[in-house]
């Protein structure tokens, strides 16, 4: 059949475009000055070739850190093509500039590239970015980046996030990011958008970038997952050279990119079909892998908050126990103070947000309040404090009243 004689052909025509070997040493030589030493081995690269890395090459880079604000770098190929990389970076609380360069004899004169960015609002961290670029192919870009962290969490956003269970799901926490700008580059002059999110409990991101240009409408698709050891980026694109579907793998510093040329002609059906791959892929492994990787992480911080107050639970009960035993009498007397009124009013409080229950406003009687975590898992059962008779000895004329210069957060 013919289709099976088209795949046949395509897995033939499947090779390794280039192969690369590289190994780094670093050296801190001051408390602001870092050296790295890499020996480089690559090949089929015409990119690599052109830049004088192809081949074997020996790069040292020098970082060093003038002050707080003002970075340097320089990176030299010290054996093909005598190559200097030249970067500065200065950067304040509202503005970062970056100067890069290149020195070699087949770039003449050298190119430059300078990126400017700086916050717009002082509420917001959203920023403009300029970048203009010198040499064999100018060009002059202009980007605003809106970054938005969330955290659907009941803990602190500004808490530690070791100290935090964090979300059930594993997508209550991370950050969206949108990206609009336009970029001159002669008749390649483009508007371009992107949307992003992060979810950092589950070191998965996905991103959504379209860009309308004289040659057409393009859009690109892609999801990843990544830890310390390796990651998986799966990326759709859809342009006037076709649909390409590439597969990028990494592990243990080890690289594997397979691009998947699935039409030479702009199909824009075929592209849509094609980014299903991706979003079912992410499904999946949600389903499979992340989302009880999540619940497992989960339990053990559990078991370890729970393992921590069973240790504690001692001392603390008995200063509890003994709290509680100067103030039950006190309570007690509130109480019938409380009933004692006409059309007594009962009141439960659930983590100290008070509720009432029945009769009229004519009495206040705490009849349960619990202490804990405000998220209604079943893992945090063992962690409520039950602070009733505390509660009732605050009410007075039917009124909660909170001693002076202590918090009222999250008490209503």
């Amino acid at each position: 059949m013919r289709w099976t004689q088209d795949l046949a052909n395509r897995v033939r025509d499947v090779h390794v475009s280039s192969f690369a070997i590289r190994h780094t040493f670093q050296k801190e030589v001051s408390e602001k000055t870092k050296v790295f030493l890499s020996s480089r081995i690559a090949s089929g690269s015409a990119r690599s070739d052109a830049q004088g890395l192809g081949g074997g090459n020996i790069l040292g880079t020098v970082r060093h850190q003038y002050s707080p604000r003002l970075d340097f770098e320089a990176t030299a190929a010290l054996l093909r093509s005598h190559l200097l990389s030249l970067k500065g970076i200065y950067h304040d609380d509202e503005n970062a500039v970056v100067v890069e360069t290149v020195l070699s004899p087949r770039m003449l004169p050298p190119p430059l590239t300078v990126t400017y960015s700086r916050r717009l609002f002082s509420d917001a961290p959203t920023e403009g970015v300029l970048v203009l670029h010198t040499g064999g192919q100018p060009y002059l870009s202009a980007s605003i980046v809106a970054p938005h962290a969330f955290n659907l969490t009941a803990e602190s956003p500004s808490g530690p996030a070791a100290s935090s269970a964090g979300s059930a799901s594993g997508l209550g926490v991370g950050m969206r990011q949108s990206t609009y700008g336009i970029n001159l580059v002669g008749i390649g002059s483009s508007l371009r958008a992107d949307w992003g999110v992060v979810f950092s409990e589950l070191a998965v991101q996905a991103k959504f970038g379209v860009s309308l240009s004289l040659a057409g409408f393009s859009w690109l698709l892609s999801g990843a997952w990544g830890d310390e050891q390796g990651g998986v980026t799966t990326t759709v694109a859809l342009n006037t050279s076709g649909v390409e579907l590439k597969l990028d793998m990494t592990y243990l510093g080890q690289r594997l990119v397979v691009p998947i040329s699935l039409s030479d002609d702009y199909d824009a059906l075929l592209g849509l079909v094609t980014a299903t791959v991706p979003t079912a892929a992410f499904v999946l492994a949600y389903q499979f892998i992340l989302g009880p990787r999540r619940q497992k992480h989960r339990a053990a911080f559990f078991r370890a908050a729970r393992r921590e107050f069973v240790e504690e639970r001692t001392s603390v009960r008995r200063e509890v126990e003994e709290s509680v035993a100067l103030l039950r009498d006190t309570a007690r007397k509130h109480t019938q103070a409380e009933k004692a009124k006409e059309g007594k009013l009962g009141f439960i409080a659930i983590h100290v947000s008070i509720r009432p229950v029945t009769g009229t406003w004519t009495g206040l009687v705490i009849m349960e309040a619990t202490y804990g975590p405000m998220a209604p898992d079943p893992e945090l059962r063992d962690l409520m404090v039950d602070v009733t008779i505390p509660l009732q000895a605050l009410v007075h004329k039917s009124q909660l009243y909170i001693p002076g210069h202590r918090t009222k957060v999250r008490v209503s």
